[in-house]
C-alpha cells in the first residue's frame, strides 16, 4: 500500500493536520450517496449479527416483528424464528452521523423493551461515530 499509494506519508500528514469546523461540516455534509452508504452500513451490521446466529446454529428470523405483551414491535433479528416464539430480539443500529435518525433508533429500542414479555430479552447492537455525540440517547 505504501509503495503504490504512499500510504505512510499520507497518514503522517493527516495525523498532524489541524481541522476546523468547516472541515467537519464538509466531512459530514453530503448527498444521497452518503445516505446510501449509511443504509449499507446498517445492513452490514444486521448481516454480521445474522452470521453470528448462523454460526451458533440458532433458528432465527431477520427483519420482522415480534409478539410481546398485547402488541408487536419491529426487530432486526428474532431467536427462535416465528413472531410468537421469539425469546431474544435484537435491534441493530449503525450511524455515522447525528440527528433525528438516532432519536428514531432509540424510540424503536424503547418500544421493543416496553412491549416485550418478561420471558423475552431485548438486545441493542449499536455502532458508528454518530452515537458519540448522543450519549444521553445511548444511555
Amino acid at each position: 500500500m505504501d509503495a503504490e499509494y504512499a500510504l505512510l506519508s499520507l497518514l503522517e500528514a493527516q495525523r498532524h493536520r489541524q481541522y476546523d469546523f468547516g472541515d467537519v461540516l464538509v466531512a459530514r455534509a453530503g448527498t444521497r450517496a452518503l445516505a446510501t452508504r449509511a443504509g449499507q452500513a446498517g445492513r452490514q451490521l444486521e448481516d454480521e449479527i445474522e452470521e453470528i446466529a448462523k454460526s451458533l446454529r440458532l433458528p432465527y428470523q431477520t427483519r420482522c416483528r415480534f409478539e410481546g405483551r398485547n402488541a408487536t414491535a419491529p426487530c432486526d433479528l428474532a431467536v427462535p424464528a416465528g413472531n410468537s416464539q421469539a425469546q431474544i430480539v435484537v435491534a441493530a443500529k449503525s450511524f455515522g452521523s447525528t440527528g433525528s435518525k438516532l432519536t428514531d433508533a432509540v424510540r424503536e429500542i424503547e418500544e421493543m423493551a416496553l412491549v416485550r414479555k418478561p420471558t423475552q430479552f431485548v438486545f441493542a447492537v449499536i455502532d458508528g461515530i454518530g452515537w458519540k455525540g448522543r450519549l444521553n440517547d445511548l444511555r
